[in-house]
């Protein structure tokens, strides 16, 4: 089903990432429809999270790429535990994430992704998995269960798979226990975190086509 989803013509080749998506065409549009999904995947981050990125919450810390999720002018955490450090699998870097982000010459305060449509509450996270399941449906995927969110749910698996303590696994999924970057502080805390996360291996399927 990943694979399904990955495939699709907003990744692959579409007529344009707006209207027609779902239309095979010759553009491969780098906008927030196509990078969502992968950062979701790769990441772990809640949708909403993802849609309000700011250029500055992408950091780099004692050579760790990281990601800063805390609130902003659009951004309002669940619990004060979901504001953490998310470090950048190199899945990710190989994707070419960090270097689309540098040649668009973002600004600090800069959305990432600002051409993302609102919903009537003013949520972008709300409105991109409302259009997530009809990319899906687009795609065959049409079981229950198997939203945006379910990326969350994967990464959260796979990182379990690497065996971190529990209050480091709550710490990185920004769940309500443990409060480790209060004990560490940044430095640490990030270079601890990224050695889970670097572990993490995204074997079922492949979406290597998406660096060409």
């Amino acid at each position: 089903q990943v694979q399904k989803i990955f495939s699709a013509p907003i990744f692959t080749g579409c007529v344009d990432d707006i209207r027609n998506w779902s239309k095979a065409g010759p553009n491969r549009i780098r906008r927030g429809r196509y990078w969502v999904p992968i950062l979701a995947l790769h990441t772990g981050m809640r949708v909403g999270e993802i849609c309000s990125l700011q250029a500055k919450d992408i950091r780099s810390s004692h050579s760790v790429n990281y990601f800063d999720v805390a609130e902003n002018f659009e951004r309002r955490l669940k619990t004060k535990s979901a504001s953490r450090l998310v470090p950048v699998h190199h899945k990710l870097v190989a994707l070419g994430f960090l270097d689309w982000v540098e040649a668009q010459g973002y600004s600090g305060d800069d959305l990432l992704f600002s051409e993302l449509s609102l919903n009537s509450d003013g949520n972008r996270g709300d409105a991109f998995s409302k259009w997530f399941g009809f990319l899906r449906k687009s795609v065959g995927v049409v079981e229950r269960g198997r939203g945006i969110h379910a990326f969350r749910h994967l990464f959260a698996d796979l990182l379990r798979e690497t065996n971190p303590r529990r209050e480091h696994l709550h710490r990185i999924m920004g769940w309500s226990q443990g409060d480790m970057l209060d004990v560490y502080g940044d430095g640490k805390t990030v270079k601890l975190f990224n050695e889970y996360v670097q572990k993490i291996e995204f074997r079922d399927y492949d979406i290597t086509h998406l660096a060409r």
